[in-house]
């Protein structure tokens, strides 16, 4: 099959939503399918802070950036366009929107982009067109949810039935490098992002909070931008670590601590549980399909930040619950999310 997926942007630096549209392309790419990546210029609905001509200068100078923090291992065709119309996307057997803004152009495209499809990964309110988020899910496009928190939440705002595929970690990317001279019992390990439903500076606050009460405590923090200034020093940051060192981070860590407040599918903590990390979070959607309370994860109620706090301190100070969650949710989720098995699903479905 000859299958478009249209991304929103250029995506230079990383991000989750991409990830999972890029390691859909490359392990439908090494099945024999013939795979286009197409990257927007301007999308409707979408504001921007330069002009259109810059940005496009900016690309297409920047061209070879779009993807170098992910590594394809098989032939992708690439293509930046100024807007999604019927004579800037391929002729092809499917089309794939991966962003709400994208799903309406695509809807308006001819037979000759094939069965059209919507791979819902959020519900996507974080720029503020959330009236305009709940129209796309009423677009006559095939529905890709990757949570089942998002099925149960599209299929009620949509009056459609959407397919859950849920996401997967490639299990030969984390894994477990050592089992306890290298891990520090003493170590958390977060993702920090600027968006506020991340939760970021939530997150730091609690990693202060453990401090005070454990002196000997330590915190690794990654992101895709600088260390913000307003991170105390003792909190060790790493920017874009490519998977090398982030699968290194995670091994050092004994805890992995996600004060996200909404979330597709996360993937961080699972990445981190596979490394041998125990998980902590907020009871929310985002993380609910593998961390389950007080079997495979500590989820604490939306959005307490003390107890959240105190469930980090909890498993930091006892290490055998540690041990216990870190082990269920690794089987856990190499049990029940392999690329394989998604993979073949969505091209049952495209088929």
């Amino acid at each position: 099959m000859k299958i478009n997926f249209i991304l929103p942007y250029p995506a230079r630096k990383p991000g989750g939503g991409h990830k999972i549209v890029f390691q859909y392309a490359d392990f439908l790419a090494e099945k024999g399918h013939e795979i286009h990546l197409i990257f927007p210029i301007e999308l409707e609905y979408l504001s921007y802070n330069r002009h259109f001509y810059i940005r496009w200068l900016m690309h297409f100078i920047l061209r070879t950036k779009w993807h170098r923090w992910f590594v394809f291992k098989n032939k992708i065709h690439f293509h930046l366009v100024k807007k999604i119309e019927e004579n800037t996307i391929p002729t092809a057997d499917i089309t794939v929107a991966s962003y709400w803004a994208t799903a309406f152009p695509i809807s308006q495209l001819s037979k000759q982009k094939g069965k059209k499809f919507y791979f819902i990964q959020s519900f996507e309110i974080w720029d503020g067109k959330e009236s305009k988020v709940i129209e796309s899910y009423h677009l006559s496009l095939s529905k890709i949810v990757i949570a089942k928190w998002l099925k149960k939440k599209i299929d009620s705002l949509s009056k459609q039935t959407t397919v859950y595929i849920p996401n997967a970690i490639h299990q030969k990317d984390f894994y477990i490098q050592n089992k306890g001279t290298d891990r520090d019992v003493y170590t958390a390990i977060m993702l920090y992002s600027s968006l506020e439903i991340k939760g970021g500076t939530d997150g730091v606050l609690i990693l202060n909070k453990v401090k005070e009460k454990i002196p000997n405590f330590q915190a690794i923090v990654f992101g895709v931008g600088k260390k913000p200034r307003f991170f105390p020093d003792w909190i060790k940051y790493f920017k874009q670590p490519n998977l090398a060192l982030l699968r290194t981070l995670y091994n050092k860590a004994s805890v992995y601590l996600c004060p996200s407040q909404l979330e597709g599918w996360a993937l961080p903590p699972a990445e981190a549980a596979l490394c041998g990390c125990a998980i902590v979070g907020y009871d929310i959607g985002g993380l609910k399909d593998y961390a389950i309370h007080s079997q495979t994860a500590l989820l604490a109620p939306c959005y307490n930040k003390e107890i959240l706090a105190g469930y980090l301190l909890e498993l930091i100070r006892n290490r055998s619950k540690r041990d216990i969650l870190a082990n269920n949710a690794k089987k856990y989720l190499n049990k029940h999310f392999k690329w394989e098995d998604s993979v073949n699903k969505i091209e049952m479905l495209f088929n």
